[in-house]
């Protein structure tokens, strides 16, 4: 993929058939196989492989895709500053182009920024309007599962575990409705069981924590894994299964 723009001949020759679309799309797959493994910084770089195809084609909803993944991308290796930076300047562009699957996504993320910052009534402000916005706009999916779950986020950081639960649940029913199973699923199951330790319902969080360590195991998801183990430990000290958490 990455020959095409070696040469301006090349450059001339895609742009005239269409085909720097369609490397457009090739590297946002790459980026988003790169996601699903969590290699954030392989995932800018084929994002901004594709920023760079979707601009000659003159593609702006791809533009903008690509954007997306390189601003999910940022929040999650912890360069907030640089995504919210991002965020908002995603914001006014899908907002003009009347792009509304990433304009709630931007909202999200900005959302996620905000909670990872420790910001939490920030967080819930954007969130919210980004549930408002996706409702009303029809969407469902991968995009509303990933602000209800960011509104469980907020939640949690709040200390509103019962709120935060309610929006991992609904994360959970889009998930089963969609036929989703990866890596989704076990961090859904993550979120869901931290709620209940919180409430105090020890029996549903330990069924929840399982639940995220077969999935993850069985996905070969490492960073779920430990974040299981995290969690179940947390049970057994809770418990006063002491020498169950050392392990």
């Amino acid at each position: 993929l990455k020959h095409v723009f070696k040469s301006k001949e090349h450059r001339k020759e895609a742009k005239e058939f269409g085909d720097f679309a369609w490397l457009g799309r090739g590297f946002e797959r790459l980026a988003d196989i790169e996601l699903n493994a969590s290699n954030y910084e392989n995932v800018l770089t084929y994002a901004n492989e594709a920023l760079r195809a979707f601009q000659h084609a003159g593609s702006l909803e791809g533009y903008s895709d690509a954007l997306s993944r390189q601003l999910h991308a940022h929040v999650a290796l912890g360069n907030l500053e640089q995504a919210l930076d991002l965020g908002f300047l995603q914001l006014k562009r899908t907002q003009a182009k009347g792009l509304e699957r990433d304009h709630v996504l931007a909202l999200a993320e900005i959302a996620l920024a905000y909670h990872e910052m420790g910001a939490d009534d920030l967080a819930l402000d954007f969130a919210t309007e980004a549930l408002s916005k996706a409702e009303a706009s029809g969407l469902g999916g991968r995009s509303l599962l990933y602000v209800h779950t960011t509104l469980g986020l907020a939640y949690e950081g709040l200390g509103n575990y019962q709120a935060a639960l309610r929006h991992y649940m609904q994360s959970l029913d889009l998930i089963s409705s969609g036929g989703l199973w990866n890596r989704t699923i076990a961090i859904c199951h993550g979120n869901i069981g931290y709620a209940y330790l919180e409430l105090g319902d020890f029996e549903k969080a330990i069924h929840h924590f399982r639940k995220e360590l077969s999935i993850a195991r069985s996905t070969g998801y490492s960073q779920e894994q430990a974040y299981a183990l995290v969690y179940l430990g947390d049970y057994c000290f809770r418990t006063r299964l002491y020498e169950l958490a050392r392990r």
